[in-house]
C-alpha cells in the first residue's frame, strides 16, 4: 500500500493509537511500580526472620543460581542448599506471592538469586516473562508485558488491581499489536482495550492528567496530523508581549480566535501542571498560587454582553492579581470582546493591567495573505473538502463580515450548505446564516412551553401554522398567565405587565430543572422549539431577552439581543459554533436563576469594608442577617442556596474582618447546623459546603470549630493536611495523617502531601518536618520554584538538600525557571546557591530576563558573566540579537553598551521588531539603524527593510517612514499590495506611495503584485484608487477576469463588459488562455448565464479540463447544463472523450452515484480506464460486489481492462485492508488474510516471485523492524 493510502486506513490509524497509548500506559506505571516493588520486597524481607533487615550483606549468599531451582514432587526447592538456607528462605516467601506458584514456567533464569535480599527488582523479575536478565534500569527498561505480568502473577498487587484477567487481556493485545504483520487493529478491539488502558490507571489511581492524555489519545493524533497551529505575526506578538509584560490583554469581535490564542500561549510546555483558566471571579479563590505560573481570565466581563455585576466581582480580586504579575509571581492572559472591554474601560483606568501597552487586538484585516490560505487549507483538510487553488484565492480575497476569518473558515468547511455557497458565503456570512434558519423550521410549529412564575410551573403545548399564528396564541397564553383579561391581550398590554413583574427570559432548551423552581423570584419562560423561541421575542422586544437558537446538523448556535432602548427592533450579535460559544441552554437557564437571587450579602457588597462590618454586627446582634441569607423561616431551610456556594463565600468575605463578627457567624451557622432535622439538608452540608467551611477554619487556626465541624462527621482532605502544616502544628498534623490513614486516601506521593512537606519545610518546625519525611514523602523539583518565590534562603537550602537526597536534577525546568526568578527578584544570594548547584542558563533566557522593567545593568552583567563560565555565551547567535534589541525597547541603554562590547550585534529582521512594538520612538530606531551601520549589517535595499517601511505606513508611524526612507530604504511593489490590502489608506497616501515607487525605480506596473492591487480595489470597490493605478499603467490580466466575476455575485453585465474592453484596450484579451476558460466555468458554478453568453460570443470557450471542475463543482447538475456544456465543447472541438479529463468525469459520476449524467458520458464515447478502477474502489464508500463487477465488465467491453498492472494489484490490496474478501478473486491472496508463507507462495505459482529484487529487500527489512524483539 502507498503511504497516503496507509495514513487514510483507519484500521492502520487504530494501530498507531494503540501503539501510543500501551507506551504512555507504560510510562505512566513507573512511579507506581518502583513504589509498590519496592514495599513488597520491605514486606518479604520482613517476613524472612533469618535475615536482620533488607539492607544487610551479612547473610548474602555466594554461591546460588537460578540453574540450582529444581521442580521436585509438585514443587519448587534448591538443589545444594546455601549456608543458612538463606536462598530457599528466599524462594519459598516469593512463592507466597505467586498466583500459581505450581506453575512449571515460573521464569526463575530472569534473576540473580543471590541478590534477592538486597535488589527488590530481583524479586520483581521472577514474575515477568522471559528475557529479563539484562535489564538493569528499573522501571525505565522494563515493557509493557513485563509490569503488566507483574501485576497480574504477584499476589501483591490485589489490593489495588482485583481483577487480574484486565492485566492478561492487555499482555495478550500487546503482542497482538506488536507482531501485527501488517500494522492494523480494529475499530472494535482498539475501543475495547483503550477502555481496558484507562481503567488500570483509574485503578491504581495514576493522576487524572495522565488518563485524560490516554483518553484523548485519538484526539493528540488528530491534532498532530490536522490541527496544527498556523504561525501568525499576531501569535507571535501576542507571545512577545506575554514575556515582555508578564501579562496580555487579547482583544477582539466574535471568531477572530481569542480563545484559541490564548490556548496556544499556554500550551508551551514550562507551563505544564501549572496553568489554569477561569471563567469567573469566584474561580480565583480556588487558585493556588504556589503551584500555577499562569492564569487565563476568558471572556472576563462577559461572554455575548457587558455584564456589570462581573466586573464588580473581578474588581476584588484585579488590584491582586496585579500585585502578582508586578512582583513577578503569576503571568497573566485576559480575553474579551473589543465592544465589551471598551464598556469597562472607565472602572479600570487605575490598572496597568488594561492599558494599551498590555493589549492586542487581534483582527482579521492584520492576517497576511498566506497566514489565510494556510488557515483556509487547515479547515479544508480537516473536513475532507476539495478547491482549487483558484477557488481558494477568490475565497480569501472576498472575505468581508463580522465573523473573523479563521471562524468564517471553519463554518465554511464544517457546513456542506455553506461550502457550496464557496466564495459567496465570504463575502456576506450573515446573510446566509439568517436564510439558512428561516428554512430551517418547516411550516407547523410544535413546542412545549413552561412558564416559571412565583413559584409555580405551568406547562402548555402550542401548535400553530404560521409565526402570526404563534404569537398571537403566545401573546393569549402568556396573558392568561399574567392575570391579563384575554380580550385586551395586545402586544403593548403584555409588554406593560412584563415591565410590571420585572425580568423575563426567553430560553430554547430541551429539559427542565424542577429543583430551581422554589429560587425562581421573577419569571421564567422556557420553549423546546427555536422558532417558538423567536415569536416569544417578537413578542416581548421591548428590554432583553436571550435566546438560542439551534441551526442544521453542525450544532451552530444562533443569538438574537433585543435592544432596551429601541422598540419592536433587534440587533444581530453573533454567529458562531457551539465549540466556540460554549452556551447550554440548560446553562444558560442555571445562570439566570442565580442572577435572580438578591441577599442582604449582595446588598451589603456595594459598601466599604468598614461600613460593612458595622453593619454585619447589627444584623448579627439582631439575628437578621443569616437568617434572611440561609432560612426561608424560622424552621424552613433553603438548601439550594447552600449548593450554590454562597456559605463559603459569604465566610472568606468576613474572615478577615472583626473577631466579634467572626465568633457570632460561627455561633450562628453551628447552631443553624445542629438544628437541621431534614435529610436534604443534611446532606448538603455534608457535600461540598461542609468541607470548605472546615478549611477555611483550619486556614484562619479557628480550631475550636474545627473540632466541632469534625464532630458533625466532616472529613480531612489533604488540604486539611496542608493548613496544618503551613502553621507548623504537629500534633494536627499527626491526627489528620493517621485519619486519612485510617480511610485509605493518604497517598505519599500526591501533590496534598508533598505541598504538606513543603509548608513543614517553610515553618522551620523540625519536628513537623521529620513527621512528614517518616511518611516517605518525597519533593519534587517544582518546590525549589516555590522556595525562590518565598524568598527564605534556608527554606530553599533546606528543599535542594532535601533533593539531592533523592532526585535532583539542576537541568531540568524547574530549577532553570527558579534561577530565572532570582534574577527578575534580584536575589544574588538564591542564585549563587542554585549556580553552585549545578543550574545554568542558556541565550534563550538572557532575552527573556531583558524584558523585566526590573532587571538592573548589574544583574544583566552577572547573567553575561555566568553564560561564560558555562560556555553558553555566543553573541553571535539570533538570542543574543533579540536581547539587544529588547534593551532598546526599554530604553535600558546602559544594558544596550554591555551588550555591545561583549560583541553581539542587531540584524535587519531586528529592525521590523523595534518599529512594530507597541510604544517604540523615534530615537530607538534611529539607535537601531546606526548600530546597523556601524556593525556592516545595514541593507536598504533588503526585504526586511522594505517590510519595515510598509509596516510604518500601516500603523501610521510617518517620522519613521520619513527617517527609513532618508536612510534609502524603498518600497517594493509587493508592498503596495500589502498596503492597500491592509490599511484604509487616503487618496493623498497612496499617491505618495506610487510616487516614491517611481522616484526609487521600483515602479512596475506590469507585475503580477501591480494586477492583484487592481483586483483587490475592485473586490474593495475603490473606484478612485483603481481609476489612480490605471492611469499610471497598471491593467488587468485575463486570470483576474475570472477572480473579478467569482468576486461579485451581482456583478452587473456592463461592469463585465468594461472589464473585457479593458484587457481588449491593453492587448491583455485572449479568449483561447486557460484563464478565459476557467472564468467561463466559474460562469456556470456560479450560475451568471448572462456573463457566460457574453463571454462565449467574445469566443472564450470551454477545456475538458473544466468539465471536471465544473461536475465536481455542482454537486447537483442537471442533465440539460450538462448537455450543454458538451455541446459547448463540441462545437469547439474540444471534446476528447477519450482523454484522461473524460475518464475522471466518470470515475465522479460514480463517485455519486449519479447514473443519468454516467450513461450520458458512456453514449458520448467516454470510458474508464484501470486507474478510475482503484480510485472508484477506495473512494466509495461500502462499495457493492455488484457495483465493482459492472465496472470490471465494463472495462472489458472497452479493452481497457488489464489484470497485471499495479492498479489492479493495489485494489486487491485495498479490498483486503477493508476485510472486503467478497471483492478479492478466489486465486488472489494477499497477506492480511493468508500469511507470509501462503502469501508467497502465492507469489511463486503466479510466477512473480523474486527474491533477488529490491521490494524483497525492503520487506525483509520492514519485518526485522517490526519483529525486532523475535
Amino acid at each position: 500500500m502507498s503511504t497516503p493510502a496507509r495514513f487514510s486506513d483507519g484500521q492502520y490509524k487504530n494501530w498507531l493509537k494503540c501503539s501510543l497509548s500501551l507506551i504512555n500506559m507504560k510510562e505512566a506505571l513507573h512511579g507506581y511500580t518502583d513504589n509498590e516493588v519496592k514495599n513488597l520486597h520491605g514486606d518479604i524481607t520482613r517476613n524472612v526472620s533469618s535475615l536482620p533487615c533488607a539492607s544487610s550483606t551479612s547473610n548474602q549468599c555466594g554461591s546460588c543460581s537460578s540453574n540450582n531451582i529444581i521442580w521436585k514432587g509438585g514443587n519448587w526447592s534448591i538443589k545444594n542448599r546455601c549456608k543458612n538456607n538463606i536462598c530457599d528462605i528466599w524462594l519459598q516467601e516469593i512463592l507466597v506471592f505467586h498466583e500459581n506458584p505450581c506453575m512449571k514456567s515460573i521464569n526463575w533464569t530472569n534473576a540473580d538469586i543471590r541478590q534477592w535480599p538486597i535488589g527488590c527488582y530481583q524479586v520483581a523479575k521472577i514474575f515477568m516473562p522471559k528475557g529479563q536478565q539484562n535489564t538493569q534500569k528499573m522501571p525505565n527498561d522494563l515493557d509493557a508485558p513485563a509490569v503488566l505480568s507483574l501485576f497480574a502473577y504477584c499476589k501483591w498487587f490485589r489490593k489495588d488491581l482485583p481483577n487480574r484477567q484486565i492485566m492478561l487481556d492487555l499482555i495478550q493485545f500487546r503482542n497482538k499489536v506488536l507482531h501485527s504483520g501488517d500494522l492494523t487493529v480494529s475499530d472494535s478491539d482498539k475501543d475495547s482495550k483503550m477502555d481496558l488502558i484507562i481503567q488500570l490507571l483509574k485503578d491504581l489511581k495514576i493522576p487524572g492528567a495522565v488518563i485524560s492524555d490516554l483518553e484523548k489519545t485519538e484526539d493528540r493524533l488528530h491534532t498532530l496530523r490536522q490541527l496544527k497551529c498556523i504561525p501568525t505575526r499576531q501569535a507571535e506578538t501576542a507571545k512577545k508581549l506575554l514575556e515582555e509584560k508578564r501579562s496580555i490583554v487579547i482583544k477582539g469581535n466574535p471568531g477572530e480566535g481569542k480563545t484559541t490564542m490564548s490556548l496556544i500561549l499556554i500550551e508551551n510546555e514550562k507551563y505544564e501542571d501549572k496553568r489554569v483558566v477561569l471563567h469567573s471571579a469566584d474561580d480565583w479563590k480556588t487558585v493556588d498560587m504556589e503551584h500555577v505560573d499562569i492564569v487565563v481570565l476568558e471572556d472576563v466581563f462577559g461572554k455575548y454582553d457587558f455584564d456589570h455585576g462581573l466586573l464588580q466581582k473581578w474588581m476584588v480580586y484585579l488590584p491582586t492579581i496585579q500585585e502578582h504579575v508586578d512582583g513577578g509571581r503569576l503571568q497573566v492572559i485576559v480575553t474579551s470582546r473589543v465592544d465589551i472591554l471598551s464598556k469597562a474601560k472607565d472602572m479600570l483606568k487605575s490598572l496597568r493591567l488594561f492599558s494599551d501597552d498590555f493589549s492586542l487586538t487581534l483582527s482579521s484585516k492584520y492576517l497576511r495573505r498566506s497566514e489565510k490560505k494556510d488557515i483556509l487549507n487547515r479547515e479544508l483538510h480537516r473536513h475532507d473538502r476539495y478547491m482549487e487553488e483558484d477557488d481558494k484565492e477568490t475565497c480569501i480575497d472576498k472575505f468581508s463580515g463580522l465573523i473573523g476569518f479563521p471562524q468564517c473558515c471553519l463554518l465554511f468547511a464544517s457546513d456542506i450548505q455553506l461550502f457550496k455557497r464557496r466564495s459567496k458565503f465570504f463575502k456576506s456570512p450573515k446573510e446566509f446564516f439568517l436564510e439558512n434558519i428561516t428554512q430551517l423550521e418547516d411550516n407547523r410549529f410544535l413546542s412545549l412551553a413552561f412558564l416559571f412564575c412565583n413559584g409555580a410551573i405551568f406547562e402548555e403545548k402550542l401548535s400553530s401554522e404560521t409565526m402570526a399564528e404563534i404569537s398571537k396564541k403566545l401573546s393569549i397564553e402568556l396573558a392568561s398567565r399574567l392575570n391579563i383579561s384575554k380580550k385586551f391581550a395586545s402586544i403593548e398590554l403584555l409588554r406593560n405587565a412584563y415591565d410590571n413583574f420585572g425580568e423575563m427570559y426567553v430560553v430554547k432548551t430541551t429539559s427542565y430543572d424542577s429543583s430551581l423552581v422554589p429560587a425562581v423570584k421573577k419569571p421564567i419562560i422556557m420553549f423546546t422549539h427555536a422558532t417558538v423561541s423567536e415569536a416569544v421575542g417578537d413578542v416581548l422586544g421591548k428590554r432583553c431577552c436571550e435566546m438560542v437558537v439551534k441551526y442544521g446538523d453542525s450544532g451552530y448556535l444562533y443569538q438574537r439581543t433585543y435592544a432596551a432602548d429601541v422598540e419592536d427592533k433587534t440587533s444581530e450579535k453573533v454567529f458562531l459554533p457551539v465549540s466556540v460559544y460554549g452556551l447550554l441552554a440548560e446553562r444558560m437557564v442555571h445562570d439566570i436563576v442565580n442572577r435572580s437571587l438578591v441577599s442582604n450579602v449582595v446588598k451589603h457588597s456595594a459598601l466599604k469594608r468598614s461600613d460593612f462590618i458595622k453593619k454585619l454586627k447589627d444584623d448579627l446582634n439582631n439575628g437578621n442577617l443569616l437568617k434572611d441569607f440561609f432560612m426561608a423561616g424560622k424552621d424552613e431551610f433553603q438548601s439550594d442556596t447552600l449548593s450554590e456556594g454562597k456559605c463559603v463565600t459569604f465566610m472568606q468575605y468576613i474572615l478577615q474582618g472583626d473577631e466579634d463578627v467572626v465568633r457570632l457567624v460561627y455561633s450562628e451557622l453551628l447552631e443553624m447546623l445542629a438544628c437541621a432535622h431534614n435529610d436534604t439538608i443534611r446532606g448538603c452540608w455534608q457535600c461540598e459546603e461542609k468541607q470548605n467551611l472546615l478549611e477555611l477554619a483550619l486556614y484562619y487556626r479557628h480550631f475550636e470549630i474545627v473540632d466541632k465541624l469534625i464532630a458533625m462527621n466532616a472529613h480531612y482532605t489533604y488540604v486539611s493536611l496542608c493548613n496544618a502544616a503551613r502553621h507548623g502544628n504537629l500534633k494536627r498534623v499527626e491526627t489528620i495523617t493517621e485519619r486519612l490513614k485510617k480511610n485509605q486516601v493518604f497517598n505519599l506521593k500526591s501533590v496534598g502531601a508533598k505541598y504538606a512537606l513543603y509548608r513543614a519545610y517553610v515553618s522551620g518546625n523540625q519536628s513537623l518536618i521529620e513527621c512528614l519525611l517518616r511518611e516517605r514523602i518525597i519533593l519534587d523539583s517544582r518546590y525549589v520554584v516555590n522556595a525562590v518565590k518565598h524568598g527564605d534562603m534556608n527554606v530553599l537550602t533546606n528543599v535542594v538538600e532535601h533533593l539531592k537526597c533523592y532526585k535532583w536534577n539542576p537541568m531540568c525546568d524547574d530549577a532553570l525557571k527558579a534561577l530565572k526568578y532570582a534574577i527578575i527578584g534580584e536575589k544574588y544570594d538564591v542564585f549563587d546557591l542554585l549556580v553552585q548547584e549545578g543550574v545554568s542558563l542558556n541565550m534563550k533566557n538572557l532575552a527573556d530576563f531583558l524584558t523585566r522593567d526590573e532587571i538592573s545593568w548589574e544583574f544583566v552583567n552577572k547573567v553575561i558573566q555566568h553564560l561564560k563560565g558555562t560556555g553558553n555565551w555566543d553573541p553571535n547567535c539570533d538570542d543574543a540579537s533579540e536581547a539587544l534589541e529588547a534593551a532598546i525597547h526599554k530604553k535600558k541603554y546602559d544594558v544596550y553598551d554591555l551588550l555591545v562590547q561583549d560583541g553581539v550585534s542587531l540584524k535587519m529582521e531586528n529592525l521590523s521588531g523595534v518599529v512594530m512594538g507597541y510604544k517604540t520612538s523615534l530615537e530607538s530606531v534611529k539607535k537601531v539603524i546606526q548600530h546597523l551601520k556601524d556593525t556592516d549589517k545595514w541593507d536598504p535595499k533588503c526585504d526586511d527593510a522594505s517590510d519595515v517601511l510598509e509596516a510604518a505606513i500601516c500603523i501610521k508611524k510617518y517620522d519613521v517612514y520619513d527617517l527609513l526612507v532618508q536612510d534609502g530604504v524603498s518600497l517594493k511593489m509587493k508592498n503596495l499590495l500589502n498596503i492597500i490590502w491592509v490599511s484604509e489608506i487616503s487618496m493623498e497616501s497612496l499617491q505618495e506611495v506610487i510616487q516614491h515607487l517611481k522616484e526609487s525605480d521600483n515602479w512596475d506596473p506590469k507585475c503580477d503584485y501591480a494586477c492583484k492591487a487592481l483586483e483587490v480595489v475592485i473586490y474593495r470597490k475603490k473606484y478612485d484608487v483603481y481609476d489612480l493605478l490605471v492611469r499610471d499603467g497598471v491593467s488587468l490580466k485575463m486570470n483576474n477576469l475570472q477572480n473579478i466575476i467569482m468576486e461579485f455575485e451581482d456583478i452587473s453585465l456592463e461592469s463585465v463588459k468594461k472589464v473585457i474592453q479593458h484587457l481588449k484596450d491593453t492587448d491583455n484579451w485572449d479568449p483561447k488562455c486557460d484563464d478565459a476558460s476557467k472564468a467561463l466555468k466559474v460562469t456556470i458554478l456560479e450560475h451568471k448565464d448572462d456573463v457566460y453568453d457574453l463571454l462565449v460570443q467574445d469566443g472564450v470557450s470551454l477545456k475538458m479540463n473544466n468539465l471536471q471542475s465544473i461536475i465536481i463543482g455542482v454537486e447537483d447538475i442537471s442533465l440539460e447544463a450538462l448537455i450543454k456544456v458538451i455541446q459547448h465543447l463540441k462545437e469547439n472541438d474540444n471534446w476528447d472523450p477519450n482523454s484522461e479529463d473524460a475518464s475522471k468525469v466518470l470515475e465522479v459520476a460514480i463517485h455519486r452515484r449519479n447514473y443519468d449524467v454516467y450513461d450520458l458520458l458512456v453514449q458520448d464515447g467516454v470510458s474508464l480506464k484501470m486507474e478510475n478502477f482503484l480510485s472508484i474502489t477506495m473512494g466509495v464508500d461500502e462499495i457493492s460486489l455488484e457495483s465493482v463487477m459492472t465496472v470490471i465488465h465494463y472495462l472489458k467491453e472497452t479493452d481497457n481492462w488489464n489484470p497485471k498492472c499495479d492498479a489492479a494489484s493495489e485494489v486487491l490490496s485495498f479490498a483486503c485492508n477493508q476485510d472486503r474478501y467478497d471483492v478479492t478473486l478466489p486465486d488472489r491472496l494477499h497477506i492480511v488474510s493468508v500469511g507470509w508463507s501462503r502469501a508467497i507462495q502465492h507469489l511463486k505459482e503466479t510466477d512473480n516471485w523474486n527474491p533477488q529484487c529490491d521490494d524483497a529487500s525492503e520487506t525483509l527489512q520492514k519485518y526485522r523492524t517490526v519483529h525486532s524483539n523475535n
